[in-house]
């Protein structure tokens, strides 16, 4: 069971072939497209979007769907910012193919954002209204609530206790460090969808590290394939 317990605190098996480091060097055109191709949808953001793109793959793949895989490390948002080459490189070659690109109608954008600051927030928001207003429609999901250290000590406390649920940081503490995040969107187009991952990781006043005997994160903030695949259909339901 404890076995089956760690095996939940699952990384992406693309994540090594699809999510773009420093020493990466393939553009949109090779990136990766899940599970065919002729993807109608794109996840665009950084490694907080690396589980997440396969869950939603996997479940696109059921009615026949596939999905480009767009995310990258140890960058903010910088839509229309002074950023580094590395990340500013990246961004813009996606962001020129999501332009050109008609048969990509959707784009989920992930990013991490509760450290970056307001004008990283804003830039967010900025991007999303961009987007849509270039015919895409946008998801912004907004980042699972991290932990306050790594998974294990979590884990664990489910094989000394038994419990199939384990809670962690409390939803006003978690909303406290994202005030700026949440106070940006009141500057989002109204056509673009909010999906905020706090609304399915936490219940009441605290939010949860394993639920229902799965491991929501592999580590303290990213959150695990297992977690992904809790909120995967509830945002394709928001595809176009």
């Amino acid at each position: 069971m404890q076995r089956v317990l760690v095996s939940t605190a699952d990384r992406s098996p693309m994540r090594e072939d699809c999510h773009y480091v420093r020493n990466s060097t393939f553009d949109a055109q090779t990136s990766c497209e899940y599970f065919g191709e002729s993807a109608d949808v794109a996840i665009y953001g950084n490694s907080h979007g690396v589980e997440l793109a396969y869950a939603v793959a996997e479940e696109l793949r059921r009615s026949n769907r596939s999905l480009f895989h767009f995310t990258i490390s140890g960058c903010a948002v910088g839509f229309r910012q002074d950023i580094e080459k590395y990340c500013s490189v990246f961004y813009e070659d996606r962001l020129r193919f999501l332009h050109d690109n008609q048969r990509v109608r959707n784009v989920i954008l992930t990013f991490r954002a509760e450290h970056s600051g307001s004008e990283t927030a804003r830039s967010l928001v900025e991007l999303a209204n961009y987007l849509l207003e270039n015919g895409k429609n946008v998801i912004v999901v907004l980042q699972a609530p991290t932990l306050e250290g790594d998974i294990t000590p979590y884990l664990r406390q489910a094989f000394h206790s038994g419990k199939s649920n384990i809670r962690a940081r409390s939803v006003a503490n978690w909303r406290e460090l994202n005030d700026h995040v949440y106070a940006s969107l009141q500057d989002l187009n109204p056509g673009v969808k909010i999906f905020d991952l706090a609304d399915h990781f936490c219940e009441s006043d605290l939010c949860y590290a394993i639920r229902d005997s799965q491991a929501m994160y592999y580590d303290d903030d990213h959150i695990s394939v297992s977690g992904a695949r809790r909120v995967a259909a509830d945002i394709v339901r928001l595809l176009e």
